[in-house]
């Protein structure tokens, strides 16, 4: 259950860098704090999603 739930915030915080890199090619945001965060979001995702997936022995 909590491992969906940070699978979910991740991917809210893919979403919202993305969207910030947008902005930030458009001049509205700085493009240099939206495209680390979008890279920051994206490893924290396959992170938290590898992690769910991985054996734990019997």
């Amino acid at each position: 259950m909590g491992s969906s739930i940070s699978i979910i915030i991740a991917l809210i915080a893919v979403l919202l860098s993305f969207y910030g890199l947008l902005l930030g090619l458009l001049r509205i945001f700085p493009l240099w704090v939206a495209a680390p965060a979008l890279l920051l979001s994206i490893l924290y995702l396959v992170y938290r999603w590898n992690r769910r997936h991985q054996f734990r022995g019997f």
